[in-house]
């Protein structure tokens, strides 16, 4: 991780509370950065406009945040589902002008966000297993640059099996097995890790970067159980860093505690 996306996944923990300059110091020691790179890290996410600082300290901006949490936060994100009935909402971009790059790239980057995968050049489709309607998709859609149009399709003309091989499930089962096993294998020597509070985070983060890029398929493309495991093993993990940064802001003093 980059010393921004360490800062970021600090503001990120804190947020809606904001850190102070002090605080992302002492953090970042901890994770491996220097005062010069926390310093360098939050001048340049704030020209970004990432995040703002205020009298209290930093915090993320709102179009930050909305990063982390676009469907809810990743604990949040299996509420989403609902039972798939064989429905697909297909997303069309094929007659939007190519030449601007810029909007493509963004089109594409709206589009992955939701879950969405190419079929072909202009054609986007996902299964219809959020509790979305086509409104309320398409609203969030827009609100991130994707300016193509939007249909609800059943039983799509190019066979379930077809369509259903571009998510590649069986990777994905397999992905969250591994991720399951990773984090139970460091939740049990967490309590004897010299570095535990570095171990947590960067450990969680990665848990929690797979929860909220999954693109949430129907269940019944997975292997039993796998997602639901996965789930409880990051919830069971996060729990555990928590406490073991509670502690490490526990033994901080006066300004510098959050």
């Amino acid at each position: 991780m980059t010393a921004a996306e360490i800062l970021l996944g600090l503001l990120n923990a804190l947020h809606p509370h904001p850190g102070a300059a002090s605080l992302l110091v002492h953090c970042g020691k901890a994770l491996g950065l220097s005062v010069n790179q926390v310093r360098v890290g939050l001048s340049r996410l704030t020209r970004s406009g990432r995040i703002r600082r205020n009298d209290d300290g930093y915090r993320l901006t709102a179009r930050a945040a909305s990063r982390w949490s676009l469907l809810g936060g990743w604990r949040d994100r299996l509420d989403r589902l609902v039972a798939w009935d064989g429905g697909w909402w297909v997303a069309l971009s094929g007659h939007r002008p190519r030449s601007d790059r810029k909007a493509a790239r963004r089109r594409r980057s709206a589009l992955q966000r939701l879950g969405f995968e190419t079929f072909r050049d202009g054609l986007d489709l996902r299964p219809a297993n959020l509790d979305l309607d086509r409104q309320m998709l398409a609203t969030i859609l827009s609100d991130l640059h994707f300016d193509g149009d939007l249909l609800t399709v059943q039983d799509a003309p190019w066979g379930d099996d077809v369509l259903r091989a571009l998510w590649a499930p069986d990777d994905r089962s397999g992905l969250y097995h591994q991720e399951t096993q990773r984090l139970r294998d460091s939740l049990r020597t967490l309590p004897t890790d010299a570095d535990a509070v570095a171990a947590a985070f960067f450990t969680g983060h990665r848990g929690q970067q797979v929860a909220l890029h999954a693109p949430l398929i129907p269940t019944e493309w997975l292997a039993p159980g796998c997602r639901q495991d996965f789930w409880a093993a990051l919830d069971d993990y996060d729990r555990a860093g928590r406490a073991l940064w509670d502690a490490f802001f526990t033994g901080l003093h006066g300004d510098d505690a959050p």
